[in-house]
């Protein structure tokens, strides 16, 4: 017998009522495919054309189906993937470990063009274990904009060749932010720089303050700009709102147990994700007040995918949250494989560590252990046409439908 699905959940609430039972509705963000690569992701997929492009810390860049999963094409280079490539006019661009920018046809992955930098790199590029992104590139106008080492580059998107590059002070490996004619980015010596995106004239730098743990106060956050400022988070505990134009400081916000690196900017909001401290907070970017804020049980270093007014972001516990933008109300979650299959081997019920993780995590090498056999997500889920995916640590990637 044909049963609506209207009629069907009608009659599931009044049976419940009859026998006491709560109702639940179906269950968002079910599993449309899964699959595994062999290195670890730390970096966010992207969506082009029906395609879905994901790098790993194997240095593979694979190019799959949206809708099925399907290996399209995969291509192997230099160095370990720690970026998020970007696309425009039929171009995929990738700045890999080896210090070297990769142009690929992202229909076929095949290399049209390639920029060494000048002082690349050949290995794992990370600075200590806590390090886990590398400097992803943009694109405006024809040209990329990134950092490799400590030289930051603008190259012509057509042909590869070298435009202007600036010297900062320690290796970039922030994504770099643009507003009109300027474009912004920070580095390991703690600085925020702002260039004219025509030249690569300084036009300001500005200094963070440092911490006792981190005392060059290591921008390690990729910058925004929203209502005239450059807000970015630093390795010294601190949130900092510069004038985009002149480089002073509007606000601060300091945190007191650790980062707060990623931020996501919505139409009347800055949502900005902590580690220690295990808090998403919404800020007011005027001021920095704060608007609401959501415990997620665990560390954050990947920005949020925003539908409307729906937020998706994900945990280092392989927990991804939905939650409403304009309340911080988590709306339901999903857990990775790896999370429901050794979550109690590290955590207890509501994320904190166990009472004898000093017994377990006794190097910064099984610190890394427990995020890889967690599925933790150190990315930005990716969003398009009612599909949500995710990549993970353990090198799982989720296609989810919404």
């Amino acid at each position: 017998m044909h049963i609506t699905a209207t009629f069907s959940r009608a009659l599931l609430l009044a049976l419940s009522l009859l026998l006491a039972i709560p109702y639940c509705p179906a269950q968002h963000g079910s599993v449309v495919w899964h699959t595994k690569v062999q290195g670890s992701i730390v970096e966010s997929p992207v969506i082009h054309q029906g395609l879905v492009f994901v790098g790993s810390l194997d240095s593979t860049l694979c190019a799959y189906q949206l809708n099925s999963g399907k290996v399209v094409w995969k291509v192997s280079v230099g160095g370990s993937i720690r970026t998020t490539p970007v696309i425009a006019n039929q171009k995929l661009f990738l700045n890999v470990d080896d210090g070297k920018l990769y142009c690929l046809d992202p229909q076929n992955g095949n290399l049209l063009w390639l920029f060494a930098s000048f002082n690349g790199y050949i290995g794992d590029g990370s600075i200590d274990f806590a390090d886990y992104h590398a400097s992803s590139p943009i694109i405006h106008q024809q040209t990329i904009y990134f950092g490799s080492g400590n030289q930051f580059y603008a190259v012509d998107a057509e042909t590869g060749s070298l435009k202007w590059w600036f010297k900062a002070d320690g290796p970039i490996h922030t994504k770099p932010a643009l507003d009109g004619n300027r474009v912004y980015f920070g580095s390991f010596g703690g600085y925020v720089y702002a260039l004219d995106a025509n030249t690569g004239n300084k036009l300001w730098e500005f200094k963070t303050t440092g911490h006792s743990y981190f005392p060059k106060g290591e921008v390690t956050g990729n910058p925004v700009v929203r209502s005239g400022k450059v807000i970015v988070g630093a390795r010294d505990y601190h949130l900092y709102a510069l004038d985009a134009q002149a480089g002073f400081c509007h606000w601060l916000k300091q945190f007191p147990k650790g980062w707060a690196l990623p931020i996501t900017v919505t139409d009347s909001m800055l949502l900005v994700g902590t580690s220690d401290d295990r808090l998403l907070l919404a800020l007011a970017p005027e001021s920095g007040t704060e608007i609401w804020r959501m415990n997620t049980g665990f560390n954050i270093f990947g920005a949020c995918a925003i539908e409307k007014n729906t937020g998706y972001v994900g945990t280092l516990a392989g927990k991804l949250i939905s939650f409403d933008c304009k309340t911080g109300k988590a709306l339901w979650t999903f857990e990775t494989e790896a999370r429901k299959a050794h979550h109690d081997e590290f955590l207890t019920e509501t994320d904190a560590y166990r009472a004898d993780i000093g017994t377990i995590l006794k190097s910064s090498s099984d610190v890394l252990r427990m995020y890889k056999e967690l599925g933790g997500v150190f990315s930005t889920p990716a969003l398009h046409a009612g599909k949500l995916v995710i990549s993970c640590y353990d090198g799982s990637i989720y296609c989810l439908q919404l």
